[in-house]
């Protein structure tokens, strides 16, 4: 099985090579893509965030990262409660705020509306967030996190028959690229 990851700045074209490469490839393909990960979590936690974010009270916030810390928990199989909390106790922190201002950016009709994330709109209406999410993760759960992604949804892959996977937005070449390279990617 050949792995290939593909490194680069946000629009870089990382998914369209990836996608080239699988077509001309022909053989039994799996394309992972890092933000797919966001995607979810931000699919499950969104609906609850239905309050214009300039207006909200601390305890508002506060069940938004319970419940940011138990989605993130359940996709990465890990308790993290309590780890955001930990990490913003009196809510005005820098942590706190700056989710605000990355929810400010979201148009007000994608929030508490069941408006999906996609890949396609990830980079437009949602990337604050996303840069947000990301940055949290490694805060909260280590500079690692990425790379334990990676590793599950490796795991999740082998077994299948597959002959060749591509792996797009991975920003770059750190730690998140070692269960790639482990595997011979």
């Amino acid at each position: 099985m050949y792995i290939v990851g593909f490194t680069g700045k946000s629009a870089a074209g990382k998914s369209v090579a990836a996608e080239i490469l699988r077509n001309i490839a022909h053989v039994k393909t799996a394309d992972i893509e890092y933000s797919d990960l966001f995607i979810t979590v931000l699919n499950e936690w969104l609906p609850f965030i239905s309050f214009k974010p300039g207006h909200v009270s601390k305890k508002m916030r506060m069940l938004w990262l319970m419940k940011l810390g138990e989605v993130m928990g359940s996709r990465l199989g890990q308790s993290l409660l309590n780890d955001i909390f930990i990490k913003d106790v009196d809510l005005s922190s820098e942590l706190s705020n700056s989710l605000l201002k990355a929810l400010d950016t979201i148009p007000s009709k994608h929030l508490g509306t069941g408006a999906m994330v996609t890949r396609e709109t990830k980079d437009t209406s949602y990337l604050p967030l996303f840069n947000w999410l990301g940055r949290v993760s490694r805060q909260v759960i280590g500079e690692d996190v990425w790379g334990r992604v990676m590793e599950r949804y490796l795991h999740q892959k082998e077994g299948q028959g597959l002959e060749l996977i591509t792996i797009c937005g991975i920003r770059t070449p750190t730690a998140e690229t070692l269960p790639i390279r482990s595997r011979g990617g």
